[in-house]
């Protein structure tokens, strides 16, 4: 374990076989070390991060950024917050991209994806450099109590093998 900041430390892990190279998890914590801080992460409503992050095997031929957004909102601050008064609507996944046309690594990422049954993930990302594969979600995601804790491995493999499936 090495310490980055004083509220972010590194991991370094070895993993056995697979798809992953040079393996770490950064961790970091809402920042505490100024009161004043500390205060406005509170009322911002701050969470810590768990970041994996990896060099694959093959590097992916593209970069790809996914970022997960849940919006909620309302129409008047007098209409109470509890779920009874609220319709939902849920959505599918969507994809906005400058580009005309996709390589195929990125449709088999893409619908691994949209397949994947954990969508905790804040951010997941693929670039050509190192490093090749990113994946971060909310550190409460991993608590003892959080019901996909044990999933996390095994859904970041997948989606990172999805993107060089094409040079198998």
């Amino acid at each position: 374990m090495r310490w980055v900041a004083s509220s972010c430390f590194k991991v370094s892990l070895r993993l056995s076989g697979g798809v992953f190279q040079r393996a770490w998890i950064v961790v970091k914590f809402p920042p505490c070390e100024m009161p004043l801080n500390w205060i406005l992460s509170r009322l911002k409503k701050k969470q810590g991060v768990i970041t994996f992050q990896a060099d694959l095997d093959y590097p992916p031929t593209f970069s790809l950024d996914v970022n997960n957004f849940r919006w909620f909102a309302r129409s008047s601050r007098k209409v109470s917050l509890d779920g009874g008064q609220w319709t939902f609507e849920q959505t599918g996944p969507f994809v906005i991209s400058t580009r005309m046309d996709w390589q195929k690594e990125i449709t088999s990422a893409m619908t691994s994806l949209a397949s994947s049954p954990n969508r905790e993930f804040l951010n997941i990302s693929f670039r050509r450099q190192s490093p090749h594969f990113s994946a971060s979600m909310l550190l409460d995601s991993i608590a003892p109590s959080s019901p996909i804790r044990n999933d996390m491995f095994e859904t970041v493999r997948e989606l990172a093998s999805s993107s060089s499936a094409s040079l198998y």
